[in-house]
C-alpha cells in the first residue's frame, strides 16, 4: 500500500502545460455541446435538480477554467487526492 500512495500524493504538471490543457478542455466542451443530445441532457438535469449540484455542468464554465493557475491545481489535488481521502473496495472472492 505504501508503492501506491506516491502516486496518488505527488503531482508533476509543468507550468507550460496548463494553457495548453486549458485550451483542449475548452475545445472539448465546445463539441459536447454542439451536439444537440448533449446540450439537451445538461438543460435536463438544471430542470431535474433545482438546488442539487448535479444540475451544473461538471467542466466547469469558461471563465472558471480560464482562471485556474498552476497553483489552484496544486491545491485541489492536495486537499483530495491524499492518503486519507482514499476508499479502499475489496470485492470478489477474497
Amino acid at each position: 500500500m505504501v508503492l501506491g500512495t506516491d502516486k496518488k500524493t505527488t503531482l508533476l504538471i509543468p507550468a507550460k502545460s496548463i494553457e495548453k490543457e486549458k485550451k483542449i478542455v475548452l475545445d472539448e466542451k465546445k463539441i459536447f455541446l454542439d451536439d444537440p443530445s448533449s446540450y439537451q441532457w445538461l438543460l435536463f438535469l438544471d430542470k431535474l435538480y433545482k438546488k442539487h449540484p448535479a444540475r451544473w455542468d461538471g467542466i466547469g464554465d469558461d471563465r472558471t477554467i480560464n482562471s485556474l493557475t498552476r497553483e489552484d491545481i496544486i491545491n485541489f489535488h492536495k486537499k483530495y487526492y491524499a492518503p486519507n481521502n482514499i476508499t479502499l473496495v475489496v470485492v470478489g472472492g477474497v
